[in-house]
């Protein structure tokens, strides 16, 4: 669905102060961050496992963690959520529903009904 692709444009990208180009909305520094602490939150296990709703997790190939291409997913997630199905797709990087919104769209869809 092109709409996902554009709300990531319209709200996670800045013009660039020079007025060519767009940068992220968040500094990399933050980008980053959010990247490498997804793995030190220790109460997100005991959440996951309260989630009542039906849940695909989706994750990607894994690679080295300082690869920002690497799913930072916990193989097991799926497994502690009591609706968990979990679907690896190791041909796919992190930024999958950016390089194949379609195929990304449907997973979702065929998940959903």
């Amino acid at each position: 669905d092109p709409r996902v692709f554009e709300d990531y444009c319209r709200h996670g990208l800045l013009a660039k102060d020079s007025g060519e180009g767009y940068e992220l909305a968040c500094t990399p520094q933050v980008e980053a961050s959010v990247y490498a602490s997804s793995r030190s939150n220790a109460g997100i296990l005991d959440a996951a496992k309260r989630i009542a709703a039906p849940t695909l997790v989706v994750r990607a190939k894994q690679t080295e963690f300082t690869d920002f291409k690497s799913s930072p997913t916990w193989p097991q997630l799926a497994s502690i959520i009591p609706q968990g199905e979990d679907l690896h797709r190791p041909d796919r990087t992190h930024f999958h529903p950016f390089e194949d919104p379609a195929d990304a769209a449907r997973i979702i869809a065929g998940f959903i009904g």
